[in-house]
């Protein structure tokens, strides 16, 4: 055990020996090497710079160039700090011959030159990326860069001997920040010296306005450029520049401050890589693009949850309750699926993604300009402003710009490679031809060219009819309508090619064998519009709420963009911010208003909830070519109060009391084949385009494809006034030779004790069609 013993503490006094002489050796090995390295200010291993030789850094296979005048310009490869703790002994520099070089020549004031090179009282500095090119008039120009834990912002300060730019600034990952500092007063561009440095990590948007001292803007008066990029994805961000007048610095903080705010957004991975999937009932899972998420939460947006896509039709089919959001929803999903569709089968037709972004956006802002109750709104309109000739459309593409600028949108655009002429393409997608002075040219669009017209014809196609709106509301309708549609619009997709034809233009067309189909979608239109977009009862409802609006028109007032509430219902069509304000839940704001000129809209709200609705009394059908305007419609109330008998017991009605309504149910344009403007392809030649007649489909297709009805209504619910009025209805048909409105055989005048026996014998006052009844073609 002794001589065990003595063998270890031989060994280890032998190892502490070797240990403390590798110890020194290494000490001494690395004071040689600072000794070798080092280049301060006037000592004589300047002699490098002086021979305007390349520096060597202390990073391996990273060089510092020097120009002939002793000038730092570009490396060959862009160095990255470290992130430096308190108290370590590395600089920002990290680079004692580069320090040496800039207080030596570049400055005059040495204070200010350690400043920039010595900042280890920092409590860490921020990674970095700093190529300092120093202006050639002044030679004072240097940038520091510091993370202040305190307040937690990375603080950039751009120097000179006697002024500071200190912009403060919030960092995100993967973004960089590029200052270019130049002279405006030189006409020689090539002379013209800049000052650049990419700051990694760097802020996104302004924390507080810069603030520039009045010598700096005295000695420089130049301008100040700043960049914003993205390294590790450049489809992230785009390379976006502001221009900073320096001699104006002082008077424009706040909108430097808004400039960064509107166009260096806070982007991370997730926003700008992943998509985002909705459980549609309709069309299941449902992907959809970042930039239409970004669409999608916006206040702007999002107020179609409150408009219903049927309107007034839910006091009648209680769960057609769905709102034009998940209709938006869907018809940007068709929109997709077919031009996915068309890019698989057609790729000579060279379809971007640029082009299927903006079709995608088109169909999820298409409805952004629906009012109240859908269609009704824009009859309230009519009513108000006659002149104005209002339509939903648009203001769809007015509240794109409102949303995009509200939203600060744009910026997001850019990201997904929008520019402003694919705003003006979705805008013609959504509206039509946006010039009326280019209405007649043959090719009126701008957003895109003629090689491109098929994508017109997909979200509102102005030519057919047919489109994938339809083709959303069509299966969306009827599915919360309780009512089966034979129509399958996939199929209807997969036949889809686009094919230049005679005009010269590339137009949709499909499969031969789906003319049926096509006759299938017009007779669907019809259906729906019979059955539930234009139900006598729904149209009571819609007559009374257009009532209460008119009324409310007034008494109603909404707030501008500058919080003024002056605005009227009627000319909130003028402000989108206004009419951002009003949806379907304005009748809830008149039935509590407590404005004493609301009573009567009150008294028709209250009437609409207890079901004492305007009495249908009948219809009959007239020509398209017969005048109904409003004064038309007003002398033939006027004509059928002459035709009514009242005993001197009733209580005498006026035309006031009497509605007149149009009602028109088309197929096609003013009653034209539908199918008449459609191309088909064959299965032989599939790249001819051909037209296919009526003839040649089928003998029992209808011979007109429209109808045009007048539908009369009366306020009073008297069933013996009521009795009376149908009676002079029918005969003011007779004198007009309209035909005589359905079941009027059976109609007679009512006694007072008869009226109620007589109630549920009258069918024709809440005629509603049979669901089950299927027309053939």
């Amino acid at each position: 055990m002794t001589i065990n013993f003595c063998e270890v503490c031989l060994a280890v006094i032998v190892c502490s020996i070797i240990t403390i002489v590798f110890y020194v050796a290494s000490w001494f090995t690395h004071e040689e090497h600072d000794d070798n390295t080092s280049k301060e200010p006037g000592v004589s291993n300047m002699q490098g710079l002086d021979n305007d030789e390349p520096v060597a850094r202390s990073e391996p296979n990273e060089i510092i160039n020097l120009d002939a005048e002793n000038r730092l310009i570009s490396p060959t490869s862009q160095s990255t700090g470290k992130i430096v703790k308190e108290n370590s002994d590395i600089d920002l520099l990290q680079d004692k011959n580069l320090r040496a070089h800039i207080a030596q020549n570049e400055f005059d004031d040495q204070h200010i030159a350690d400043d920039y090179v010595t900042i280890d009282h920092a409590h860490s500095l921020a990674e970095y990326d700093a190529v300092v090119h120093p202006d050639g008039k002044t030679g004072r120009l240097h940038l520091s860069i510091r993370y202040d834990d305190e307040r937690s912002k990375l603080i950039v300060r751009l120097l000179d001997a006697q002024g500071l730019i200190r912009p403060e600034q919030i960092y995100s990952p993967e973004t960089c920040l590029t200052f270019f500092l130049t002279k405006s007063n030189t006409d020689d561009s090539e002379t013209e010296k800049h000052t650049r440095v990419v700051v990694e990590n760097a802020a996104i948007s302004w924390n507080e306005p810069c603030t520039f001292c009045s010598t700096f803007e005295h000695v420089i008066q130049g301008n100040l450029y700043v960049k914003a990029s993205n390294r590790t994805d450049p489809a992230a961000i785009r390379d976006r520049e502001v221009t900073i007048p320096l001699n104006n610095l002082g008077s424009q903080g706040e909108e430097i401050n808004e400039w960064f705010d509107l166009q260096f957004v806070q982007s991370t991975h997730n926003s700008t890589h992943e998509t985002k999937i909705f459980n549609d009932p309709i069309h299941g899972c449902i992907e959809l693009h970042w930039l239409l998420v970004k669409i999608i939460d916006t206040p702007q947006f999002q107020r179609l949850r409150r408009l219903k896509q049927l309107g007034v039709a839910y006091y009648v089919y209680p769960g057609a309750c769905h709102q034009r959001f998940e209709h938006s929803l869907g018809t940007c999903h068709l929109a997709g699926e077919l031009l996915s569709r068309l890019c698989e089968r057609q790729p000579e037709l060279n379809i971007t993604s640029r082009d299927v972004l903006c079709v995608q956006i088109a169909a999820l802002c298409h409805d952004l300009g629906h009012g109240p109750f859908s269609h009704m709104f824009e009859e309230v309109i009519a009513e108000l402003r006659p002149d104005l000739k209002w339509k939903h459309e648009q203001a769809s593409i007015l509240m794109i710009d409102h949303m995009i600028k509200e939203n600060k949108l744009m910026p997001f655009f850019e990201q997904a490679d929008l520019n402003e002429i694919d705003l003006i393409f979705i805008k013609e997608l959504i509206f039509g031809v946006l010039d009326e002075q280019t209405n007649n040219q043959t090719w009126p669009y701008r957003g895109r060219d003629i090689s491109k017209s098929f994508l017109y014809e997909i979200v509102s196609n102005k030519v057919t009819g047919i489109d994938v709106d339809k083709f959303d509301y069509f299966a969306r309708d009827s599915y919360y309508l309780g009512t089966k549609i034979s129509f399958e619009h996939l199929r209807f997709i997969k036949f889809y090619r686009a094919i230049k034809v005679d005009d010269g233009k590339f137009h949709l067309c499909l499969r031969d064998k789906e003319v049926k189909a096509c006759y299938e979608i017009y007779r669907i239109r019809d259906d729906l519009h019979r059955r539930a977009y234009q139900h006598p009862v729904v149209k009571a409802i819609e007559l009374m709420l257009k009532e209460v609006l008119i009324i409310a028109n007034d008494h109603l007032f909404f707030t501008n963009a500058f919080e003024k509430c002056d605005i009227r219902l009627a000319h909130t069509v003028d402000d989108m911010y206004a009419f951002n304000q009003i949806d379907d839940h304005i009748i809830t704001l008149i039935k509590h208003s407590h404005h004493p000129n609301m009573v009567k809209a009150k008294n028709i709200i209250e009437k609409i909830e207890k079901r004492e609705l305007y009495r249908y009394i009948g219809n009959t059908h007239v020509q398209f070519s017969t005048n109904l305007n409003k004064e038309a419609c007003k002398r033939a109330c006027e004509d059928i109060i002459r035709h009514c008998h009242f005993d001197e017991s009733d209580h005498p009605l006026t035309a006031r009391d009497l509605i007149i309504q149009v009602v028109e149910l088309t197929c096609g344009d003013r009653g034209e084949d539908p199918i008449r403007n459609m191309w088909f392809y064959t299965k032989v030649c599939p790249n001819k385009a051909t037209k296919i007649s009526k003839e040649q489909v089928s003998t029992l297709l209808p011979q007109t494809f429209c109808e045009r009805d007048i539908r009369l209504y009366c306020k009073s619910r008297d069933q013996r006034i009521c009795s009376i009025v149908r009676c002079g209805f029918k005969e003011f048909c007779l004198a007009k030779k309209y035909p005589i409105p359905k079941g009027s055989q059976q109609w007679t005048i009512l006694t007072p004790g008869s009226a109620h026996v007589l109630t549920t014998s009258i069918s024709i006052v809440e005629q509603r069609p049979d669901f089950k009844k299927s027309v053939s073609l």
